[in-house]
């Protein structure tokens, strides 16, 4: 699906992710009482349970817009349509929240020797991303091919291409 605007693509993203509360886990911390290690959790969970993606604030996003990681799959999968709707209002690397959503869709590329921590960050990695729908998938898809060929310097490119690579091996 190629996608030559912003409007046409927030409306692929409209379409393709449900607008449901999300009633589920936020973070695997979410329960924890407050401590300074768990802050960005406890946040998360204040921020998001109980809302659609489409509820969350732009400030709240931007706050938080390298902690995609901290959420649970199914937590990932419901907000990040929020994610990309935010990294799509500023173009290129300046907006952190494209870069860290960008990021996120790739696999952690982890400077290791070990396999063994290569393939559990592969499994990670695709027990979040494993639950996009085809329609999702797509839809995600158009979003890193559009930064790709309109938003992104150099490393940011790079990084879409090889979210865009390792996102096309999905649902086959």
């Amino acid at each position: 699906m190629s996608i030559d605007n912003i409007e046409e693509l927030r409306h692929v993203m409209r379409t393709a992710f449900p607008q449901t509360e999300f009633q589920g886990r936020v973070t695997p911390a979410d329960g924890q009482p407050f401590s300074e290690e768990l802050d960005d959790e406890f946040y998360l969970y204040q921020g998001l349970s109980g809302r659609r993606w489409t509820e969350v604030p732009e400030e709240f996003i931007k706050i938080h817009c390298g902690d995609l990681p901290l959420l649970t799959a199914e937590a990932f999968v419901t907000f990040l349509p929020a994610w990309i709707m935010s990294g799509l209002n500023e173009p290129g690397e300046k907006n952190p929240v494209l870069a860290f959503t960008i990021y996120s869709l790739s696999p952690a590329d982890h400077p290791t020797n070990y396999a063994h921590v290569r393939s559990v960050m592969e499994q990670w990695w695709r027990s979040r991303v494993g639950l996009l729908t085809p329609e999702q998938l797509a839809a995600v898809l158009a979003f890193v091919d559009f930064v790709a060929e309109n938003k992104a310097t150099s490393r940011l490119r790079s990084d879409a291409l090889t979210a865009r690579e390792a996102l096309s091996g999905l649902h086959r």
